[in-house]
């Protein structure tokens, strides 16, 4: 019996119990905080929260993002920034809508300060 049991150990300790995934990893919490602030805003999310929607410890998250505002403001720039870049594509290549329309109703709903900002352009 005790061959059979150091047999086992000798198996477990070949193949590691998980895998690391460094470089996945900012993705996959971006994935879980769109998740958890979509579904409870800004302030009622807790960094714990989205850590368990990535299968990642808390501490995990402050490898990659300094605290929850900054999660945040990846989420935006990963994310709604392409949106709207994709939408002003989009408007800019349908007949009669010319770029100063479309900046002037980015700025007046306060699309662009957030696009700008996000890009680390001046506001």
């Amino acid at each position: 019996m005790p061959a059979t049991a150091v047999k086992r150990r000798s198996s477990r300790a070949a193949r590691p119990r998980w895998h690391r995934r460094k470089d996945a990893r900012p993705d996959e919490i971006l994935a879980a905080a769109l998740e958890v602030f979509s579904d409870r805003g800004f302030a009622a999310t807790k960094l714990e929260d989205v850590a368990r929607k990535a299968g990642v410890t808390k501490g995990t998250i402050y490898l990659y993002f300094e605290n929850k505002e900054a999660l945040f403001k990846a989420l935006i720039r990963e994310t709604i920034v392409q949106v709207i870049a994709q939408g002003e594509a989009l408007a800019q290549s349908l007949p009669g809508v010319r770029a100063s329309s479309w900046s002037g109703w980015c700025a007046s709903t306060g699309v662009w300060s957030v696009k700008r900002r996000s890009s680390g352009s001046p506001n």
